[in-house]
């Protein structure tokens, strides 16, 4: 399959490259070379049927320290961002371990991706996905964001967003989208960002995050192994019924040589 890559992506490319020789990111898929039959079979099977039918799975890549799985991985979270499928890349070792649903979900939080044909750089994060989404949403309703965009506009994507929701895993993480996906409708059309919304974003990434605004929202417990995977689920669900996307991909790299799925104890492997 030939894929076009303009000038500007050309020369990102090549400076990544020359300062780090390894897979580089979102641009990995440019010069993937040998595994497009395999993506080609995931890509059919799953970006367009199970997982928009709403069916998981887990799929578990092995292979030697260098044979790219990064590269391979990273291919493979293009693919499903051009499908629609929400992709967060999360590298597991120390600091965020099998074992621990908590840095679990804080990894997820801060690594989605933003769509494919989105303009943020290397921008990720739950805050930056959501905002990726309202512009969009609002050129597709035939405005351009900023301080001209149509009271009917606003009222459409409000009412698409903040409708009533009964039975959400977790009430305060419902609350906590709700909420930001609101004022994210606001700042993209004029408003002015606020201290509050920073610590609105921090808390829903999980940070252990405590103030007035928040409170008043009805938000103040922090994430904990014990919630982790219910805020988690409201998360996808947010996603998949508010904003439409078809699925979800969530891949874990191992940022060192270790074999943490092979070797780990009972309790990593059932995390």
């Amino acid at each position: 399959m030939t894929i076009a890559i303009s000038k500007i992506d050309a020369r990102r490319l090549i400076q990544k490259l020359l300062n780090a020789p390894i897979a580089p990111g979102r641009d990995s898929y440019f010069i993937n070379v040998g595994t497009e039959p395999i993506i080609d079979a995931l890509d059919q099977n799953y970006f367009r049927g199970d997982l928009a039918d709403g069916i998981g799975c887990f799929k578990y890549l092995e292979g030697d320290y260098g044979s790219g799985k990064t590269q391979f991985i990273n291919s493979l979270a293009q693919r499903a961002s051009e499908n629609d499928v929400v992709t967060a890349l999360v590298t597991v070792g120390a600091e965020c371990p099998f074992n621990s649903p908590a840095a679990i979900f804080r990894a997820i939080m801060e690594s989605f991706q933003p769509p494919a044909d989105a303009d943020t750089g290397d921008a990720r994060g739950i805050e930056v996905l959501i905002d990726s989404w309202v512009g969009a949403r609002i050129r597709q309703l035939g405005a351009e964001p900023g301080d001209d965009v149509p009271d009917l506009v606003q009222r459409q994507i409000e009412e698409q967003l903040a409708g009533l929701w009964k039975g959400a895993p977790d009430t305060q993480m419902a609350s906590a989208l709700t909420a930001l996906s609101k004022r994210l409708l606001k700042t993209n059309c004029g408003a002015t960002a606020a201290v509050s919304d920073s610590e609105l974003i921090s808390w829903i990434r999980g940070d252990n995050v405590r103030s007035t605004g928040l409170k008043n929202l009805g938000i103040f417990e922090p994430v904990r192994d014990d919630n982790a995977f219910r805020r988690l689920k409201t998360v996808i669900t947010f996603l998949r019924t508010r904003m439409a996307y078809r699925g979800f991909l969530i891949a874990f790299d191992e940022g060192t040589r270790t074999s943490s799925f092979r070797r780990g104890s009972a309790k990593q492997k059932q995390a």
